[in-house]
C-alpha cells in the first residue's frame, strides 16, 4: 500500500519507462507538471470527456490529454477509473487506487492506492490490457498507444496469482458482482464483516445492494464516512451496522474507496475508483454505471486489514 500521497510520484520516479498511460476523472495542469517531472518516458492520460485539458493544448506539451466515456454515456455517468500503467523494458507497473490528478488528491493522506510490478507475460497485465482496449475514447491516437502497450514476450505464461485479481465494470457485470463472485468461489457459507471506506453514499440503494448483502451473507456491516453523511434508507434497517468517521487529527475530507470482506484470519479487499453508491459500485455499464476499475486482494495478515483503515 502506499502509505502517502508523495509515494504516488516515487513509484513513477523509480521506475524507468518509455510510457506512461494514466486514467483519472479529474485532473489539473499542477499534478500533470509534476507527473513529467517524475516520468522518463512519455505520458497518455485519459480522463472524463466533461473534464480536463483541452486538445489544443495538447499540441503545446509533452502529453497526451484523451477525452474518455462509458460505453453507455449519460448525464448522470462519467469515466470514473483511477490507474497509472507504465511501461518499463522487461515489465511494467500498475499504481491503482482512488486518487484524481489534481492537487487536492495530493495535499493530504486521504488516498488509498497500491503499486504492484507485472510481468508482460502474466495473466494480470493482459487483463488489464482487455480493460485498456475497450476503454471509449475521443481519439485516433488511443489506438497506436495500444498497439505500443500489447508486448508478447516468447514465453509461456506464468500460472496466475490467485491472490491478486484486476476487475472493471462492464456491459453486463458490476463491481459487486465481480467481488460476491470472488466470496463464492472461495469463502462460500463464510460470514464475513462487511467494511466500507466511501467518501459518498447514494440518496438510497436498490435492490442490487439487498442482493450483494445477502450474496455474501453479512454478519455486520461497518462503515467508515465522511462526518454527517446522511444514511440511505436501506443501509438503516440493516441490523449489525456500526458508523465510524475520521479521527480528528486526520483528513475529514478522506477520498479513499474500499470494500472488504473480512473473515477473521483472512480477508478480500477491493481497492480502486468506484464509491459504494448505485453508480459506483453496484450497477454494469449496461445499468448506465461510471466506467470503474480495481484490485481484488486477498490479505492474509490482521496487520495487512487494519492497515486500510488506520
Amino acid at each position: 500500500m502506499l502509505n502517502k500521497s508523495e509515494d504516488f510520484f516515487s513509484k513513477i520516479r523509480e521506475f524507468d519507462h518509455t510510457l506512461g498511460v494514466y486514467l483519472t476523472y479529474l485532473l489539473d495542469n499542477e499534478v500533470i507538471q509534476k507527473i513529467r517531472e517524475n516520468s522518463s518516458g512519455r505520458t497518455v492520460i485519459l480522463h472524463d470527456y466533461r473534464h480536463g485539458i483541452n486538445l489544443e493544448d495538447n499540441l503545446k506539451s509533452r502529453i497526451l490529454c484523451i477525452p474518455s466515456m462509458p460505453k453507455l454515456s449519460n448525464d448522470t455517468n462519467c469515466f470514473h477509473a483511477k490507474a497509472a500503467l507504465l511501461k518499463g523494458r522487461d515489465r511494467a507497473r500498475l499504481v491503482i487506487g482512488s486518487m484524481n490528478l489534481v492537487k487536492e488528491a495530493f495535499s493530504a493522506p486521504k488516498e488509498i492506492a497500491c503499486s504492484l510490478d507485472l510481468g508482460y507475460e502474466s495473466g494480470l497485465y493482459r487483463t488489464v490490457l482487455e480493460f485498456l482496449c475497450q476503454v471509449r475514447c475521443r481519439s485516433s491516437q488511443w489506438t497506436a498507444v495500444l498497439k505500443e502497450l500489447d508486448i508478447r514476450p516468447p514465453k509461456l505464461p506464468k500460472k496466475e496469482d490467485s491472490t491478486i485479481r484486476f476487475i472493471w465494470n462492464s456491459h453486463g457485470c458490476s463491481i459487486a458482482e465481480e467481488v460476491a463472485s470472488r466470496h463464492a468461489a472461495f469463502y462460500n457459507g463464510q460470514k464475513p464483516i462487511l467494511r466500507v471506506v466511501s467518501p459518498f453514499l447514494p440518496k438510497d440503494y436498490d435492490s442490487s445492494f439487498d442482493n450483494f448483502y445477502d450474496q455474501v451473507q453479512v454478519e455486520e456491516f461497518h462503515l467508515y464516512l465522511r462526518a454527517k453523511t446522511p444514511l440511505p434508507p436501506r443501509i438503516k434497517v440493516r441490523s449489525g451496522t456500526r458508523i465510524y468517521s475520521p479521527r480528528k487529527s486526520s483528513s475529514g475530507y478522506f477520498h479513499g474507496k474500499a470494500v472488504m470482506l473480512d473473515y477473521g484470519d483472512r480477508a478480500l479487499l477491493y481497492i480502486g475508483s468506484a464509491n459504494f453508491t448505485n453508480h459506483g459500485f453496484f450497477w454494469n455499464l449496461g445499468q448506465g454505471a461510471n466506467q470503474e476499475c480495481g484490485l481484488i486482494l486477498t490479505l492474509n495478515r490482521k496487520s495487512q486489514m487494519t492497515q486500510i483503515l488506520d
